[in-house]
């Protein structure tokens, strides 16, 4: 759980600590998962098999099957879609698109690098989050009393902390948001299963 001593710094509002997001976020936070945007054409499931969505998938195996048809019905137009889970980790996890797809083979969205531009272009609706409560049961709440952020794109996504870290801290000012910067390499670039390196449709 995110304590204040974990806590190494606050710049424009954004909280920014060290660590497994896994380890830091508690029952009361939302946690961002990035994600490519693809399925596979055999089942329509959603390709997270590594990284944090492998982690993500491994925890709540039905978020390949909603994050999956909302990409088959939206295609490059995906957006970030918000699912509430209610758990000892989170009340909810935000999958986030930040590798774009592959238009002719969709279940290679997960091979491709992570794109900026993308990346910039959710930011807005992501940081909306931060005061725009969800609806659930009928009643309004918000996502997270902490939105924990990994550094987006990085790790399996191949961009360079360097360029996204100021993105990151410019487009997610409120301070709910904290910015995770993972410790090892396990929590972004862990291998996961082989269905994430399914290169098959």
């Amino acid at each position: 759980m995110l304590t204040k001593s974990d806590i190494v710094q606050v710049s424009n509002g954004m909280q920014q600590a060290h660590g497994n997001i896994w380890s830091l976020s508690s029952k009361d936070d939302a946690i961002v998962i990035p994600v490519n945007v693809g399925w596979r054409q055999r089942d329509n499931r959603a390709v997270m098999g590594r990284g944090l969505a492998f982690q993500a998938s491994q925890r709540w195996p039905w978020l390949r099957d909603r994050w999956g048809q909302h990409c088959r019905q939206r295609g490059a137009d995906a957006i970030p879609c918000v699912f509430y889970i209610e758990s000892k980790w989170a009340r909810s996890v935000i999958l986030f698109p930040s590798k774009p797809l592959n238009e002719e083979k969709p279940w290679l969205s997960w091979y491709g690098p992570s794109d900026l531009g993308l990346i910039k272009k959710h930011l807005p609706a992501l940081s909306g989050l931060a005061t725009d409560p969800i609806t659930i049961k009928g009643q309004p709440i918000l996502c997270g009393e902490r939105i924990l952020v990994p550094l987006i794109g990085c790790g399996n996504g191949n961009l360079d902390p360097v360029d996204i870290v100021p993105v990151l801290e410019q487009g997610l000012t409120h301070e709910r948001f904290v910015l995770v910067h993972p410790e090892t390499r396990t929590e972004e670039e862990s291998e996961g299963s082989e269905d994430g390196a399914d290169r098959l449709p």
